[in-house]
């Protein structure tokens, strides 16, 4: 009666002849696992310019690719910045004839206040460039 109570012996404890167990299966595997890595490496040895040719085409290739896929973002970068500076072309053109505009406006109302407000607003370079040069005296540079 003692025996049922106390856990089972080691010793006594019945094994199952039905086969591997858990250990023996996870052993089997690591040796055809060995078993095959010593194959690769036997073969290699035998065919190791083969491989290292091979490896070297791939990084080529690769490289290549690579090298081509960035040609074409270059291309399409440097198509649109073209396009960009068209655009940016036009936009300056565009501002430069509305302030034109404005300033032509301005001496038609022949307000002098509007006039003054747009020189200090876009600056003396929209009325340089339609003065014609004069050949009198130059004024005196104050500070």
């Amino acid at each position: 009666m003692e025996s049922s109570s106390s856990p089972p012996d080691i010793k006594t404890t019945p094994t199952s002849n039905n086969g591997p167990t858990e250990a023996n299966r996870k052993m089997g595997f690591v040796e055809n696992a060995m078993r095959g890595v010593r194959s690769l490496s036997n073969t290699l040895k035998r065919h190791e310019n083969y491989v290292i040719h091979l490896v070297l085409v791939g990084a080529f290739v690769s490289l290549s690719m690579r090298s081509l896929d960035r040609q074409h973002q270059i291309d399409a970068l440097e198509a649109e910045r073209v396009s960009l500076e068209q655009e940016n072309k036009g936009l300056k053109k565009r501002i430069w004839n509305l302030k034109q505009g404005m300033l032509e406006e301005a001496t038609k109302q022949d307000d002098r206040n509007l006039i003054v407000r747009l020189k200090a607003l876009f600056g003396d370079s929209i009325v340089q460039e339609n003065k014609p040069d004069s050949t009198g005296p130059k004024p005196k540079f104050v500070v």
